[in-house]
This record gives structure tokens, sequence and C-alpha cells, in this order.
């Protein structure tokens, strides 16, 4: 919305202006999925992940820094041993 009305004000494009913004914006969208207790990942259209916030990284016991390879249906199969642990 903030990018949408900064737009609008500024009709000559200040590019540096917008990049700014959307780097703010992506930020904040950054932050929520972070402190969110939800899990939040993207995927390609033949299911290999390519981001997985922390809390699903927490509760998939995955790594930051996970594999290319990996994929959705991998976080299906089996939870990890200590999750029990972790969710007490």
């Amino acid at each position: 919305m903030a990018l949408l009305n900064l737009r609008r004000k500024s009709p000559g494009g200040d590019s540096e202006l917008l990049a700014r913004s959307l780097a703010e914006q992506q930020d904040l969208s950054r932050l929520l999925q972070d402190t969110a207790d939800i899990v939040v990942f993207t995927q390609t259209t033949d299911g290999k992940l390519l981001s997985i916030n922390r809390h699903g990284r927490w509760l998939s016991g995955i790594s930051e820094t996970f594999s290319n390879t990996l994929l959705f249906v991998d976080l299906l199969h089996e939870p990890p041993r200590d999750l029990q642990q972790r969710l007490a």
C-alpha cells in the first residue's frame, strides 16, 4: 500500500526511493514471517524448497542453510526425533 502511494506521489519515478520502500517492506515481511508461530515456505513448481521461515525450520529440524534439493514432501515423512521434547 505504501509503495502504491509513493508511486502516485512521484510519477517521474524516483527509483531510489521506490527501491528503498520496497526493501523496507521486504524486511517487514521477513520479520513477520520469522516471528510468527506459523510455517511459511516457498517452493518451485516441482516441489523443491526455496525458503522456509524460522518456525518451519525449528519444527522440521532442518538447518538455516538447507540443500536446494530438499523437497516439501521430505518434510512430511517423519518428524524429527526430538520434536516431542521441543514442543513440551
